[in-house]
């Protein structure tokens, strides 16, 4: 059976520390109105973001390269070489600066080195221009030489005769570039008769490009 002395106890007990509750809060209210007490600071929120990773793939294509294709030279251009070299059958540009061809390596049926060529398009003198093709051996002297000869004013003719022209091109046949300069410079070029400085400067001109050309295969 119960105590009714230890209920008593029990709810004086409560009452007394409702009291004291109240009175606190009262207490804690007022200094906190008065400034005396301050006020309690509001907890902190967090929000999480979680952190994303972008992964990028780096894929690697193999190109193949286009082959270029194979130079090719003037049909022209290649007829006179022919006449120059008859046992050539293909012709190889060797490009300079600018895409300029320096020379051409001829080839025969067999696709063997046979010897070089050149086209020199234009020489001029006082009064005449001229266009020089020119065949090397191996050896880089000279097989044959084709010189093209035209006024500069319409309607004249050039200063060299055909007969002439003709002769002094077969005095370069089998020289080595020492060799192509004028008689009177020690060379083996006879120069045409009244006509010295184009002589002369056909035959520098030549002896320069075999020198491109022995300099540039070097």
């Amino acid at each position: 059976m119960e105590n009714e002395n230890d209920g008593k106890v029990s709810r004086r007990a409560f009452l007394k520390g409702l009291a004291s509750g109240l009175i606190v809060g009262i207490i804690a209210g007022a200094g906190v109105a008065a400034g005396i007490i301050p006020p309690r600071k509001p907890e902190t929120s967090y929000v999480y973001i979680p952190t994303v990773k972008t992964v990028t793939e780096t894929y690697t294509k193999t190109i193949t390269p286009t082959p270029s294709p194979t130079p090719t030279i003037p049909k022209e251009l290649e007829e006179i070489f022919t006449q120059l070299v008859p046992e050539a059958s293909s012709f190889k540009p060797v490009i300079g600066a600018e895409n300029i061809p320096i020379y051409f390596e001829i080839y025969d049926s067999a696709g063997k080195l046979i010897g070089f060529a050149f086209y020199i398009e234009e020489v001029k003198s006082i009064s005449d221009k001229y266009k020089i093709w020119g065949a090397l051996d191996l050896d880089y002297k000279i097989l044959s030489i084709k010189i093209e000869a035209k006024a500069i004013m319409p309607g004249e003719e050039p200063w060299f005769k055909k007969d002439d022209l003709s002769r002094f091109m077969d005095e370069f046949r089998g020289l080595s570039v020492d060799e192509i300069k004028l008689s009177e410079e020690d060379g083996k070029v006879d120069a045409i008769t009244g006509a010295t400085l184009s002589s002369r400067l056909i035959t520098d001109t030549i002896r320069s490009k075999v020198k491109e050309v022995i300099e540039t295969r070097k």
